[in-house]
């Protein structure tokens, strides 16, 4: 499951005031499944990941900065890894995802993660454990997923922080081991930095988010999508496009033989790409669904074609998503990341920024809303802020109880009504989804609007979500 708790108001947290100075936060879990956690009846905890995502105003006149970048990471054509005494099947090593967080005005590292997923198959029941290390250096700690039955499959996503021989600035390979008798498909994910820098520095460097939103929203669509994606606008100077890549999310039932699903894009007046296959193993017909996300890399011959893009002039970044066979698959919706270094701001700047958009807290339901106006995005109306996009990240956790579950999310300046729109494969079992609905439309560059966010489900679920916002100002 994926659960979200809003913290502003907590005391360490409220009396932080930066300047400069550090201050480390704890935070603890416990799941109870009756009376409490301080008894008898609380339950295991395998897998458990956490961040913490601050959103901040500060003065623009201020000497040094901080800053999150983000990189992405695959393996080759994404094929099957499966561990035997240190070793593939096919006698290859262990699989290598390549990283190269290029940060050139980078002063102080204050944090660093890789972000790592990919779909798993046990083939015998075993928990399914996987570590990592860097170029070699030690490994980090096991992360567990727990594996109650045979032939269970699903997404599994860990975090790895302080691993043994990271640098900035250079080209590594991160390995990941898993534990025999389990494979993985699709292996991927991100390196975040935060860092201190320089507010003078020459060249910086930033990490947009765009919306490309609902791709396909029926389940067992086995046609190419249309071509779909936003009109992207870079403001700044002196630009280079570092990586640019897209966050999918989708589900697949199984079935009897491998699935395979298929991503091309498409950046401004470039020709669309060929298409990018993903094998996601479908041996077994009753697997636990979950929304996944599927790093796709945009080709960096575009990236030229995408730097063009101006605070003016937009450049339509896109992409299509197919299944190979109906039945397995559900619905698609992504994300667009862009990391880039600038030289300078005169023409305007990109800002993106993460608000927290609810969590229900009650019984699985199939409906939830947050509090009127409780969502309320930092929008310096002084500065002429403009809108490029915006999008709610929904995610949902449930007994499904029918193989397919239909899942919506809204955000409004009132009341707040959802209808369902995105179809995931669930298979009869517990499914987690993540959804992404393009909301650009409902926000607007007044700081004073404050928005509600809804959720619904056909079936009874946790809901909860995240609203990312990104805006271009003057200065």
């Amino acid at each position: 499951m994926r659960l979200r708790a809003r913290v502003s108001s907590e005391d360490a947290l409220a009396a932080y005031t930066g300047g400069g100075s550090g201050s480390t936060f704890r935070v603890g879990y416990c799941f109870a499944t009756g009376a409490g956690c301080s008894g008898t009846a609380s339950a295991q905890i395998y897998a458990m990941v956490s961040r913490l995502v601050v959103t901040y105003t500060y003065d623009a006149a201020t000497v040094n900065r901080t800053g999150t970048v983000r990189y992405p990471g695959v393996r080759g054509r994404r094929r099957v890894q499966d561990r035997q005494h240190g070793r593939l099947h096919d006698g290859h090593r262990l699989p290598k995802v390549s990283y190269s967080a290029d940060i050139p005005e980078i002063t102080s590292q204050l944090a660093q993660w890789f972000h790592v997923g990919a779909f798993v198959v046990s083939d015998t029941g075993i928990d399914f454990n996987w570590r990592a290390q860097v170029d070699g250096h030690a490994s980090g700690p096991l992360t567990y997923w727990d594996e109650a039955l045979n032939d269970n499959q699903g997404q599994d996503e860990s975090a790895f922080s302080g691993l043994a021989g990271y640098a900035n600035n250079t080209a590594q390979l991160l390995e990941l081991e898993v534990n025999q008798g389990v494979k993985s498909f699709a292996l991927g994910g991100e390196t975040a930095v935060t860092y201190a820098y320089p507010a003078a520095a020459a060249t910086r460097t930033k990490t947009a988010s765009y919306p490309i939103g609902e791709v396909i929203t029926a389940n067992g669509q086995s046609t190419k999508s249309a071509l779909i994606g936003p009109n992207v606008y870079l403001p700044e100077t002196g630009k280079t496009i570092k990586k640019a890549w897209l966050r999918i999310a989708t589900s697949t039932e199984g079935s009897d033989g491998n699935d395979t699903f298929s991503v091309t894009s498409k950046v401004g007046t470039r020709a669309e790409t060929g298409a990018t296959a993903h094998t996601l193993d479908g041996d077994f017909s009753a697997v636990a669904d979950e929304g996944s996300p599927i790093i796709h890399i945009i080709p960096a011959a575009d990236y030229a074609e995408l730097a063009s893009a101006t605070g003016s002039a937009a450049k339509l970044v896109q992409m299509t998503a197919d299944w190979e066979n109906t039945g397995p698959g559900g619905a698609v919706s992504a994300e667009l990341l862009i990391t880039y270094a600038y030289t300078g701001t005169d023409s305007g700047s990109l800002v993106t920024q993460h608000l927290f958009a609810g969590q229900q807290v009650t019984a699985p339901a199939t409906s939830y809303t947050t509090a009127g106006g409780a969502i309320d995005p930092a929008l310096p109306a002084a500065h002429g802020v403009t809108i490029r996009g915006a999008y709610l990240i929904g995610n949902s956790y449930g007994l499904p109880g029918a193989e397919v579950v239909t899942l919506g999310s809204a955000l409004s300046t009132g009341a707040c009504t959802a209808s369902n729109s995105s179809s995931t494969n669930a298979a009869l079992e517990m499914t987690r989804a993540k959804f992404v609905k393009d909301v650009t439309a409902t926000v607007v560059s007044s700081d004073a609007q404050t928005y509600t966010a809804c959720y619904s489900s056909a079936t009874n679920q946790i809901l909860g979500g995240v609203l990312t916002v990104t805006y271009q100002s003057t200065s």
